[in-house]
C-alpha cells in the first residue's frame, strides 16, 4: 500500500480518534460538581451526555448532507464544530453557555463520525478492506478516548476547567482531513435520498441489540469519576487511569474484533454482552482499585469487539448506497439509548448531589445479561448471509 493510501486511511482513523472527545471532562466531572455546587447533579451529567443528545439529529441528517455537500466537507465542518465547542468553555464560566458549547461539540462529532463511516463504503470496493478500515476507525476511537480521558483528568487536577484544553488535539486531525480524505469511487446514482431509507429487519435487530450494549456501556464513563473519588481510590487522574486500561483493551478489541467475528459468527454478540455484565458485577462488589483496573481491561476488550462489527454486519445486509444513512440511524439509536439509560439511572440512583455508583453498575450488569439473552434469541433466528448473498 503506497504512502498516499496510508495517509487517507490515517485521515479516516483520526476522525475516529476525535469521536470520543466528549470524554475529556469525564475524569474531572466530580470537580465540576464541586465548582457548580448549586446545580443539580443531573445537569452536571448533562455536560458529559449532552453531546450525545445533539449527536442524535446530526447522525440522522449526515447521510443527506453527504450527498449534497460531500463527505470531506462534512467531516471537516464537524471537526471545526468540535474545536469551537470544545475549547470555548475554557474561557467561559456561565454554565448554560458551557452546556451549549458541549452540544455544538457533540453535533460536530456526530456529523464527522457518521460521514467517515459512510465514506468507507463509498471509497473502497473490497469487503475485507472495508472491514479493516472500519476496525481502524473504531480502534482509533478507543485511542482517542484514552488520550482525551488521561489528558483531561491530568488537566482537571490542575484546575477544573483546564480539561477543555484537551480539544487542541482536534486541530491537527482537521488539517489532515482537509489534505488527505480519500475520494469517493462508488458514485451515488440518486442525488436525492428518500426520507425513509429501506432497512432490512435483520439490520434493525442488529442495531437495537448493539445500541442496548452501548447504552449500558455508557454507565462506566458517566460514573467512573464519582466511583473512584467516593470510594477513596484516588483523584480524577486515577479515574482517568482506570478509563485508560479500558481504552487500551478497547483498542485491541477493535483490531481483533473482525477476526473473532469470522470465527464465532453472530454468537460473539451474546457472549460479549454476558461477560460485560459479569465485569459490571465485579465493579459493584470490588473494594480494590487494582480489581477495578482488571475489570476495566476485560470490559474494554469485550465491549469494543462489537464496535467495528456494527457497520460490518449491517454492510452484509444493506446496499453500499444506503450505508451512510443507515449508519447514521444506527448511531442515532446508539446515542438515544445511551442518553436514556444514563439519564434514567442518574435520576433513579441519585439524591441530587451524589449518586450510588455501585448500584448503577449492578443494574447495568443485569441490563447486559438481558441484552445477551435477546442477542442469543436473535442469533438463533437469523443466520449470517454468505459472501455471495451480500448486497453490492
Amino acid at each position: 500500500m503506497d504512502r498516499k493510501k496510508l495517509l487517507q486511511i490515517l485521515s479516516i482513523g483520526l476522525v475516529g480518534f476525535i469521536s470520543p472527545a466528549g470524554t475529556a471532562i469525564a475524569s474531572g466531572l466530580a470537580y465540576f460538581q464541586q465548582y457548580y455546587s448549586d446545580i443539580d447533579r443531573i445537569w452536571i451529567q448533562m455536560l458529559l451526555i449532552g453531546p450525545s443528545i445533539t449527536c442524535i439529529p446530526a447522525c440522522l441528517i449526515a447521510g443527506r448532507l453527504c450527498v449534497k455537500y460531500g463527505y470531506k466537507q462534512l467531516i471537516v465542518f464537524g471537526e471545526i464544530c468540535c474545536v469551537i465547542g470544545g475549547l470555548l468553555p475554557f474561557w467561559i464560566r456561565s454554565f448554560p453557555i458551557i452546556l451549549f458549547s458541549r452540544l455544538i461539540m457533540g453535533a460536530g462529532t456526530g456529523l464527522s463520525g457518521t460521514a467517515a463511516t459512510g465514506l468507507i463504503y463509498s471509497a473502497y470496493d473490497d469487503v475485507r478492506l472495508e472491514a479493516k478500515v472500519q476496525a481502524i476507525l473504531q480502534a482509533a476511537g478507543y485511542a482517542g478516548a484514552l488520550a482525551f480521558t488521561i489528558l483531561g483528568g491530568w488537566l482537571s487536577d490542575i484546575q477544573w476547567n483546564y480539561c477543555f484544553l484537551a480539544y487542541i488535539l482536534v486541530i491537527p486531525a482537521a488539517v489532515i482531513s482537509v489534505l488527505y480524505t480519500p475520494p469517493v469511487i462508488k458514485e451515488i446514482k440518486e442525488k436525492k435520498i428518500p426520507i425513509i431509507v429501506p432497512i432490512e429487519k435483520t439490520a434493525w435487530g442488529i442495531m437495537i441489540i448493539l445500541a442496548l450494549m452501548s447504552g449500558f456501556a455508557a454507565i462506566f464513563s458517566n460514573n467512573i469519576s464519582g466511583y473512584t473519588i467516593s470510594n477513596g481510590f484516588g483523584s480524577a487522574l486515577t479515574a482517568g487511569i482506570s478509563q485508560g486500561f479500558l481504552d487500551v483493551a478497547g483498542f485491541l478489541g477493535c483490531l481483533f474484533g473482525y477476526a473473532i467475528y469470522l470465527k464465532t459468527d453472530r454468537w460473539i454478540i451474546a457472549l460479549c454482552s454476558f461477560l460485560c455484565g459479569v465485569t459490571y458485577f465485579i465493579f459493584a462488589g470490588t473494594a480494590s482499585f487494582a480489581a477495578v483496573c482488571i475489570a476495566a481491561t476485560a470490559f474494554g476488550f469485550l465491549v469494543s469487539i462489537k464496535a467495528p462489527l456494527t457497520a460490518t454486519m449491517i454492510s452484509e445486509i444493506q446496499p453500499s448506497s444506503t450505508m451512510t444513512s443507515v449508519c447514521g440511524i444506527s448511531s442515532l439509536i446508539d446515542q438515544l439509548c445511551s442518553t436514556v439509560i444514563v439519564l434514567s439511572f442518574t435520576k433513579i440512583f441519585t439524591d441530587g448531589t451524589s449518586g450510588n455508583e455501585r448500584t448503577q453498575f449492578l443494574a447495568g450488569g443485569v441490563g447486559f445479561v438481558i441484552a445477551a439473552v435477546i442477542a442469543l434469541i436473535f442469533t438463533l433466528k437469523y443466520k449470517r448471509p454468505g459472501i455471495e448473498d451480500m448486497p453490492g
